[in-house]
């Protein structure tokens, strides 16, 4: 499993490489989005198999935890994660305000699992 804030661009049926994030993308005062820079000699080749769009975090199910990263696997850690991630994306939003955006979940099916 993969989370997003809120939504995703992503499609079932569709290829997608997952790569590591250097350094988190930002939104400037001025509105201008400055984009992550990714490892792109680093990465996993898979299919998305489901998605799910602006689903509350707290209605993400065990098993979807199970299949997520080491480090994602209850609500409090995926609250983490995505203001981690995201915060500086909306600098003009508390943290109840982004996280009440719910989450995108991408089922993603790794080539040779």
């Amino acid at each position: 499993m993969h989370f997003n804030l809120e939504t995703t661009l992503n499609a079932v049926g569709f290829s997608y490489a997952i790569v590591p994030i250097v350094k988190a993308g930002q939104r400037l005062a001025n509105g201008d989005e400055l984009l992550p820079v990714i490892d792109p000699t680093r990465f996993r080749r898979g299919i998305c198999r489901e998605i799910i769009q602006r689903l509350p975090i707290d209605q993400v199910s065990p098993e979807q935890f199970m299949h997520s990263l080491p480090n994602i696997q209850n609500p409090h850690q995926l609250r983490k994660a995505l203001l981690h991630r995201y915060g500086k994306m909306f600098p003009d939003l508390s943290n109840d305000q982004i996280l009440r955006r719910g989450c995108a979940l991408t089922k993603i099916e790794f080539d040779g699992e």
